[in-house]
């Protein structure tokens, strides 16, 4: 079975039918803006932001998973994981530590190394997780 991040975040195919494409150029709007420029509009509250964010790196994400969890349903399901966590906290990144490509990547690195959700990767590592991300496992 293919991943294909349409299934999983709808608005993605408009875009790629070109709903968001501007006329003059035939350029979307995905591609005008950069992932930190994604992430400031997530945090805004546009969903298609995060959708477009999705579909830049899903793969690579999905793929850095299955590499180390050799499992494909288990790494599908942790890409979900970290772009909800991206949905939901993308206010905590700082564009001047690091770029939000590597953001990214840092945040599957330590989702497939420490499960957030106490499931078996390896021992339960919560507070590293939590701490590493800056983040308060108590707040929403």
């Amino acid at each position: 079975m293919s991943f294909d991040a349409t299934a999983w975040l709808p608005s993605l195919a408009r875009a790629k039918d070109g709903v968001d494409a501007a006329p003059e150029s035939g350029i979307t709007l995905a591609e005008k803006l950069d992932d930190e420029a994604l992430l400031n509009r997530i945090q805004a509250g546009e969903q298609e932001a995060l959708g477009y964010l999705f579909e830049r790196h899903a793969l690579l994400i999905r793929g850095i998973a299955t590499r180390i969890l050799r499992d494909t349903a288990e790494a599908e399901d942790l890409v979900q994981d970290v772009f909800l966590f991206i949905q939901r906290r993308c206010g905590i990144f700082d564009s001047s530590k690091s770029s939000a490509r590597s953001w990214i990547i840092q945040i599957d690195a330590v989702f497939v190394t420490v499960e957030p959700n106490g499931g078996s990767h390896k021992p339960s590592g919560k507070p590293l997780l939590f701490a590493y991300l800056k983040v308060d496992p108590n707040h929403p």
